[in-house]
């Protein structure tokens, strides 16, 4: 599982809920001693791409032996002028955040937009994250830009088809409510399914609806039920989780063997997403 950068966190923590493991460093052992922080410089000095991402990526405060706090933005260059989008991505936040520099919104959006078209390495994931952070600064008139939905729609869609989940529901939305897009019911329940079934509550709601209006997929109450149920059930386990509100009473009027049939359904696939952890 990808690891955000920190300018992408501080992005999408008023948008999109999200989880991520810890990226690897470069050895096992965490720099927490004067000799292993010089020895790491040392590598990266060197030439090891991988000391350079780790050195990058700790912030200023997060190690009070690893000073000046400049230093970090000086590997990530070092990272960055060997192609890793994960540390160009770094390079931005602290311009953003004004960590070891000066706030500099312009120089933060050079290396977003360095990122997004870079072309990855061997091993280097962080393309869809560059392209989903570009999507909502265009979406939001962030790091001094005004909103431009298109461009934020054609960049959730790369970043979507690169797998980045954040973008599933943005996504979805713009094709629902044609914004940046022409209005699309078949391609918003596509990528609302996407969304649900990464854990996106909001989505399970809005794919509800759709099938229940017969927009974009066939219209089928059971469906309905079926999503509007999980979205419940997603929003219990997760608090940031703010849906639109459920869809119907579908119990009210529902046969005993069509509500049995459907909960099994649920059931089913909350074992298989339990399996899949």
């Amino acid at each position: 599982m990808k690891k955000f950068s920190i300018l992408s966190a501080v992005i999408l923590a008023a948008t999109l809920s999200s989880c991520a493991a810890p990226r690897q460093q470069a050895s096992d052992a965490p720099l927490d001693t004067p000799a292993q922080v010089e020895e790491r410089v040392r590598q990266a000095e060197t030439g090891d791409i991988k000391a350079q991402e780790e050195l990058c990526s700790i912030a200023p405060s997060s190690n009070s032996l690893y000073k000046p706090a400049d230093v970090g933005l000086r590997m990530c260059e070092m990272a960055a002028a060997q192609g890793s989008i994960y540390a160009m991505l770094d390079a931005s936040s602290r311009y953003e955040m004004g960590m070891g520099v000066e706030t500099d919104h312009t120089k933060s959006y050079e290396w977003l937009k360095r990122a997004t078209e870079t072309k990855p390495q061997p091993g280097d994931i962080y393309q869809a994250e560059a392209y989903g952070s570009m999507a909502e600064v265009q979406e939001l008139g962030l790091l001094g830009k005004k909103p431009d939905q298109r461009a934020a729609f054609n960049w959730h869609l790369k970043a979507a088809k690169l797998d980045w989940p954040n973008s599933y529901h943005r996504l979805a939305h713009m094709y629902e409510a044609g914004i940046g897009t022409r209005q699309d019911f078949g391609a918003a329940a596509k990528w609302f399914q996407r969304a649900a079934e990464n854990g996106n509550c909001a989505s399970a709601h809005s794919l509800a609806t759709l099938y229940l209006k017969g927009l974009g997929v066939p219209r089928d109450l059971n469906k309905a039920y079926f999503w509007d149920t999980i979205g419940t059930k997603l929003e219990k386990k997760n608090a940031a989780c703010v849906p639109p509100g459920s869809v119907f009473p579908y119990n009210s009027y529902a046969s005993d063997a069509q509500l049995k049939t459907v909960d099994a359904e649920i059931s089913t696939w909350e074992a298989e997403k339990e399996q899949q952890k």
